[in-house]
């Protein structure tokens, strides 16, 4: 059976088996479940790398997906997050400005940065409604 690897890594990572005490996910184990649901041969070093390669890429991916955080993004993640030929972010903004620190906040281009600060006052109207 051929598999999705990016399908598979995301489902592997959001195993509960698969995460650490403090919630992070722990990648050897996620490696562990995709090699054992793939049926070629991992056996000569050419497929080793490419599967490394696809394995790498697939983690990044579901690392920096929004929809999968539970902790601020590194500066190392924000700078990796993909952007437009105008620099501002790709995903979708009001997911992502949740886990910036207000220095990358500072950070982002004019467009995004103005975004930004509206989805921190609309923030701020809603909390003042409940409170």
């Amino acid at each position: 059976m051929k598999i999705d690897l990016t399908s598979a890594v995301y489902a592997a990572a959001a195993l509960a088996e698969n995460k650490r005490a403090d919630g992070s996910v722990n990648w050897d184990f996620v490696d562990a479940d995709v090699c054992m649901d793939r049926d070629d041969d991992l056996s000569d070093a050419a497929t080793v790398e490419a599967y490394n390669a696809a394995f790498d890429a697939a983690a990044e991916a579901w690392i920096l997906d929004p929809a999968n955080r539970e902790a601020k993004y590194s500066d190392e993640e924000f700078a990796k997050l993909e952007r437009n030929a105008d620099g501002d972010i790709v995903n979708d903004l009001e997911m992502v400005c949740v886990w910036l620190t207000s220095t990358q906040i500072e950070r982002l281009s004019g467009d995004d940065q103005s975004r930004a600060d509206g989805y921190a006052e609309d923030m701020r109207c809603m909390l003042a409604e409940f409170l």
